[in-house]
């Protein structure tokens, strides 16, 4: 007989198999439908088959979902491996990993399969939760740390009580909300929301030097001012530089601005004509750094259009009459010249949208009131937590972090104690995690009693960051790639580095267009250092399913408004919705008959009569009226608790529609005989509990 052709390994197998290095602390860079998943998957595997406890594996990710999948397949392969044991295979296949970690919880008696909650997989927010409860006291509210569905009557509350603070007459925080008003020309209400604003995203900006009741504000104005001073310092070192390479560009520069102010009768160029000479490197003082930007937004405002483009003509709109043509002949030779700098036009656009190195008295007064105003509202927020006994995510992690860091900077006995029973970090969309979010992980590992034998592992894509709105900063990702995470008071954790490039879930067709659209999308240059990384088809050939996408929706009219309401429409709705519960009823028996959850196999009978049906939108249809549909169809199509609906795109990509639970996708029970355990789903749903 003849045995079965060995399937051919993916592109990138090598770098998979690296990955998988227990010894080492490894940075994956994995783009979409490259198999992240089964990756981690696989190294949580390999690590379960050498720790002496499975809590000292933690695995961390941005969402629910993706915490829910991956605990899933870890106890699918596992329950795998004890129903049918694997033939001896390739070292690093997935029944291997999972025989090799069931064998050592066998050994060592964890009994995974009936008590999987020693598993601690986990999102990153629920993972701040358990350590700032760690210490209690250090939240000075008490409580499990309840988090508040709407926080923003929190924030509200708190922006309200601190402009209160008004009639303190005489004090410093009375001054600031004056100020601040008149700034704002009494706008309380924009104050208010401004605040609001402010505390949502508190975690940018609340650091010590904000709460300290006596800050010292020279030198917080230095620290502050520093990254404008650094900004403008290399501006114009390489501006002088570039400049130099035309010698008398300066001064005929200067002449020839000197000529058009006189022109205009001062009313052009006056600032660059007034100069004795140009400023050029090296450069003095800040004081000299300042006049130089200016000299050279001046120079620019003389050589460039308002796009940024050196000029093709000069009239007397900028001081050079049409009489006047000799003058006029010098100031296009000296663009002529200097456009034939590389790189010398853009920079000297770029020198307009510098800010100046120091704030003026004036904006200090402001940025004074504003930390004044900040540090209250800080505190009135606690005091609105303490009495509404809820917190927001944010407070969680504040907290979280002075569980791990003491005042002084250093790991607290608290961080020691809970980083010493981790031996082996996941982080997940790591992409997408944000500057804080990293400090917690930097004093995690800063409290390892040592590192020999621990690994942190982080996998994403900075090409798919989309979490900007919770803080996430993709920048940190090349970041951590390059120079390793920064650990306090010690030395960096460094990562050997991998990318995979394997698409396993796109058609060749489609991955190639989506590398020649979005190579020359990042092609362009946004500062953030993320580049494109092409992603290979795998396997390279494919069979065609079919069209690219079919919907199938079961629109539901909508009655009018008001008292005016069409009685026809309203009775076609409520039969529309009485056939779609005889329909969903059907649905939900033949769906849990199924040996599997795929909801294309289950649904493809019915979805034809459902475009048969009259209110099914057309293709002139609009967005709102597909989304509407969208959104009354879902629930009951697919009933939650007992799936996580997934709709099927041939030769595309699957995608997992949001609505229903995902606790009973992951009940241990329930995989291998759905239709008689449907109640124990539920019950484990209801209590809260995951089997």
């Amino acid at each position: 007989m003849n045995k079965p052709a060995v399937p051919s390994p993916p592109p990138d197998q090598l770098e998979r198999r690296r990955a998988l290095d227990s010894e080492q602390s490894i940075l994956v860079q994995a783009p979409a439908g490259s198999g992240k998943t089964d990756l981690l998957t696989r190294r949580f595997l390999r690590l379960l088959a050498e720790v002496e406890e499975p809590g000292q594996i933690v695995a961390i990710t941005f969402t629910n979902a993706a915490a829910a999948e991956m605990r899933h397949r870890i106890l699918a392969e596992l329950e795998k491996a004890a129903a049918k044991p694997a033939p001896d295979g390739e070292e690093f296949s997935m029944d291997s990993l999972a025989q090799r970690a069931l064998e050592h919880s066998r050994r060592l008696g964890w009994n995974l399969l009936d008590l999987p909650v020693q598993l601690r997989v986990c999102t990153i927010d629920s993972f701040c939760r358990d350590l700032a409860l760690q210490q209690p006291l250090l939240s000075g509210l008490g409580g499990g740390l309840e988090i508040a569905e709407q926080p923003d009557e929190l924030y509200r509350r708190a922006a309200r009580e601190t402009l209160k603070k008004i009639d303190q007459t005489g004090s410093a925080l009375s001054k600031a909300v004056e100020d601040l008003l008149t700034w704002r020309d009494n706008g309380w209400q924009e104050m208010e929301e401004l605040l609001v604003e402010m505390l949502k995203s508190r975690d940018r900006w609340m650091h010590g030097f904000v709460l300290e009741s006596e800050p010292d504000w020279e030198a917080l104005r230095r620290r502050l001012e520093q990254p404008f001073v650094k900004a403008v310092h290399g501006a114009m070192i390489e501006l002088s530089q570039l400049l130099d390479q035309v010698p008398s560009a300066r001064d005929e520069a200067l002449e020839l601005a000197r000529f058009a102010c006189e022109q205009t009768g001062g009313q052009l160029l006056q600032g660059l004509a007034e100069l004795a000479e140009f400023p050029s490197a090296p450069f003095g003082g800040d004081a000299d750094f300042e006049e130089a930007r200016q000299a050279h937004v001046n120079l620019a405002a003389l050589l460039l259009t308002g796009d940024g483009a050196f000029r093709k003509q000069v009239d007397k709109r900028l001081g050079f009459p049409a009489d006047r043509k000799r003058e006029k002949a010098r100031i296009l030779d000296l663009i002529a010249a200097l456009g034939c700098v590389p790189g010398l036009g853009s920079a000297l656009a770029a020198v307009r949208a510098l800010p100046p190195g120091r704030y003026t008295e004036e904006e200090w007064e402001i940025v004074q009131a504003c930390f004044t105003l900040l540090r209250q509202a800080a505190g009135e927020l606690r005091i609105a937590f303490a009495e509404a006994g809820r917190v927001d995510f944010v407070e969680v992690a504040q907290i979280a972090q002075r569980v791990l860091k003491g005042e002084d900077g250093q790991p607290t006995d608290a961080a020691l104690v809970v980083s010493d029973k981790i031996r082996h970090l996941l982080v997940d969309e790591f992409q997408d995690t944000s500057r804080r979010q990293h400090q917690m992980l930097s004093s995690l590992i800063a409290a390892w009693p040592e590192r020999a034998g621990r690994t942190c592992f982080v996998v994403g894509d900075p090409m798919q960051s989309i979490y900007f709105f919770r803080d996430a900063d993709a920048e940190l990702f090349p970041r951590v790639k390059a120079l390793g995470l920064e650990i306090p008071h010690d030395e960096p954790l460094l990562f050997e580095t991998l990318s995979l490039s394997a698409n396993f879930r796109t058609t060749p067709g489609l991955v190639q267009r989506l590398n020649a659209a979005f190579e020359q999308i990042f092609a362009t240059d946004d500062g953030s250092g993320i580049t494109f990384s092409s992603a290979q088809p795998f396997p390279k050939e494919r069979a065609s399913s079919g069209p690219p996408f079919t919907l199938h929706l079961d629109f539901v009219p909508q009655a009018g408004r008001g008292k005016s309401a069409d009685s026809d429409g309203q009775s076609e709705k409520e039969s529309a919705h009485e056939r779609q519960i005889e329909e969903k009823e059907e649905q939900a028996e033949r769906s849990f008959a199924l040996p599997s959850w795929d909801v294309r196999a289950a649904t493809s009978p019915q979805l034809p009569q459902l475009c048969a049906r009259p209110e099914f939108p057309s293709a002139r249809s609009n967005l709102r009226s597909w989304r509407r549909a969208l959104r009354y169809w879902m629930p009951w199509l697919w009933p939650a608790p007992f799936s996580s609906p997934r709709i099927v795109w041939p030769g595309w990509a699957s995608c997992v529609l949001p609505g229903a639970a995902f606790r009973s996708t992951i009940c241990t029970r329930s995989l291998e005989t759905r239709r008689c355990t449907i109640d124990l789903c539920r019950s484990c749903w209801l209590s809260g509990c995951i089997c």
